[in-house]
């Protein structure tokens, strides 16, 4: 009786929620009052297998415990009239058996639905619409205005670094520059005075007899000969400039300043060279007349001063010095070279060490006025 009675007092609930689940299909088999009878008993022996779920009611069947009818296709429970219901007692009849056995193998029949192909769906990442021209036109002008405004903070920063290096180019040269001048300035002079202590050589060397030289008066003049000494500039600066190519950061003026100042030292080594050889030539017939050791006590004795030379020349002119050599030609020789190398030595004033001079004094002008150095 209490068998009966929890079949009958299944829960609304449970029934709709197992319906949901599972497909309705109609029952054609035909069972006998035989075999329904055996399954509403094993129902009413085991009534809590109607709390199994689909995946519990599956594991019964394949052990044998649950009888599931695979042609069944409906799966929902009909709700019972209260005319259909077995009436209370300890008997029931065939129908009754009957109409139980139906309600439990439809609650028992797991919801077994065929496998179904779940396509997938692809969904596009990007959308992309159909632009007007306007925003075309717009992003180029941003892409444009961004390559631009790029451009402008490269060319800035290219700028100002191409300055700082300029004023310490500029610094560098115009102590250089400071140095040349003060180089060419002295050299100019002792030129001056190296010219016209030969000159009055030649002049006593060609008039000794008639002017009653002695030989202490053509050692002093003829020592001069030594004296004699080439510009070097200190153009490391420039040099570096040329060799980067960061004398273009100077600015037109002071480049073109530049390169004229390079081009002079350029041709006053050129013309070194030639006068080398020929004061080489010079220096040879000056020791085959006078003695180099005399030479050599006369300028120690005075400490290589030439202010000094000059103070002791009274007392050196009336020494009565022995030459080496007293042959008129061999003399002759030599004053016809210290005339030809005096006027050199004038040219090389006049055409390179006072242009020179000139080049270097604009220049530092101008790296003074534009870099506002001291």
């Amino acid at each position: 009786m209490s068998d009966e009675q929890n079949i009958k007092d299944q829960p609304e609930e449970q029934s709709l929620t197992t319906t949901d689940n599972i497909e309705k299909s109609a029952d054609d088999s035909s069972i006998s009052s035989e075999e329904n009878k055996t399954v509403a008993e094993e129902n009413i022996q085991h009534p809590t297998l109607n709390d199994l779920n689909s995946e519990e009611c599956l594991e019964k069947h394949n052990q044998g415990e649950v009888h599931i009818d695979e042609k069944t296709t409906d799966h929902s429970r009909p709700k019972t009239d209260d005319s259909k219901k077995p009436a209370e007692g300890n008997s029931f009849s065939s129908e009754e058996y009957e109409t139980v056995a139906e309600e439990n193998i439809q609650l028992l029949t797991p919801n077994i639905q065929p496998n179904k192909e779940i396509m997938e769906v692809h969904h596009h990442g990007h959308v992309h619409e159909k632009k007007k021209w306007k925003e075309y036109v717009f992003q180029f002008l941003m892409l444009f205005l961004a390559v631009f405004c790029g451009f402008l903070a490269e060319y800035k920063l290219e700028h100002t670094i191409e300055h700082q290096r300029a004023q310490v180019y500029a610094a560098n040269l115009s102590e250089e520059l400071k140095k040349d001048t003060a180089s060419l300035n002295e050299l100019i002079k002792d030129t001056e005075i190296v010219i016209g202590k030969l000159d009055t050589f030649c002049l006593y060397s060609t008039e000794k007899t008639k002017r009653n030289v002695s030989n202490g008066l053509l050692y002093y003049y003829s020592s001069y000969t030594t004296f004699i000494d080439f510009f070097s500039s200190n153009n490391t600066t420039i040099e570096q400039m040329k060799g980067s190519g960061n004398l273009r950061i100077m600015g037109n003026a002071i480049s073109q300043k530049i390169s004229g100042y390079s081009k002079k030292l350029s041709q006053l080594d050129n013309e070194y060279q030639l006068t080398k050889s020929e004061f080489s030539k010079i220096e040879e017939l000056y020791f085959k007349i006078f003695d180099g050791y005399i030479t050599d006590y006369l300028s120690s004795s005075t400490d290589f001063d030439r202010s000094s030379f000059h103070i002791n020349r009274d007392s050196v002119f009336k020494l009565a010095l022995p030459l080496i050599s007293d042959d008129p030609k061999l003399m002759k020789e030599f004053t016809g070279w210290l005339k030809f190398e005096t006027s050199i030595y004038k040219m090389q004033n006049r055409d390179h060490l006072r242009p020179l001079k000139q080049f270097a004094t604009e220049l530092l002008g101008l790296l003074k006025k534009e870099y506002q150095l001291k």
